[in-house]
């Protein structure tokens, strides 16, 4: 039947026909609740799930899965409270999406491939070549390895304040990147720092003098 269309005289007839004798859902009822409206009469029972509405302990409710447990995301160390089939599962002990694709460990081949797929033009973030040399150095695969292995090595912790903190370590070139091309994938010239140790050093952006950091 097309929109806005009305119903022929014989259509109508038909529907009569078919409805004659039927008798109607509220009939008898005029005075007294409607049917399925949630009132319910001495002796009958509710449902599980009505009980845990009213009152029942969530320990009962047929879909209770034992409620959260306080733990620590895998990765960045924060505190975080997951279902407890969760933990136990140890598939879901992270704070967030970006953390646990993090903590997955990727093979270095894969990674190479997957860098060199991205490169240059091949990039959807191409723009002619206008990133600054240093810079793009320091997106390259090779850097991010040595970035990875300063904090390894210094078991992902400031070197000076002790701060592990997920997200706020720096891996910091004991001799500056720009001025020292032959030692910046040497791991010995690479120490961890959280950003505020980080900005203290004398070869931190505008603090550079000498090029060389020194322990306090």
């Amino acid at each position: 039947m097309k929109k806005n269309s009305k119903h022929s005289e014989e259509s109508l007839l038909k529907m009569r026909e078919s409805h004659s004798g039927a008798i109607p859902w509220n009939k008898g009822t005029k005075g007294l609740s409607k049917p399925n409206s949630g009132s319910f009469e001495k002796g009958e029972h509710r449902s599980k799930n009505t009980e845990f509405k009213n009152g029942t302990p969530k320990e009962e409710h047929p879909r209770w899965k034992g409620g959260e447990i306080k733990t620590n995301c895998l990765f960045c160390k924060k505190e975080i409270y997951i279902p407890v089939y969760r933990y136990l599962l140890k598939n879901g002990n992270y704070c967030s999406q970006s953390c646990h694709l993090k903590n997955r460990p990727v093979k270095i081949e894969t990674r190479v491939k997957i860098g060199i797929a991205n490169r240059g033009e091949k990039s959807h973030l191409w723009k002619g070549g206008i990133t600054p040399i240093n810079l793009l150095l320091r997106q390259k695969l090779e850097y991010k390895l040595w970035r990875e292995s300063v904090f390894k090595r210094d078991s992902f912790a400031c070197q000076e304040c002790g701060d592990s903190r997920g997200g706020n370590l720096n891996a910091h070139h004991i001799k500056q990147f720009a001025y020292f091309p032959e030692l910046r994938l040497n791991v010995d010239n690479g120490i961890t720092l959280c950003k505020a140790c980080h900005k203290l050093t004398e070869n931190y952006g505008k603090n550079k003098k000498g090029g060389v950091y020194e322990f306090c």
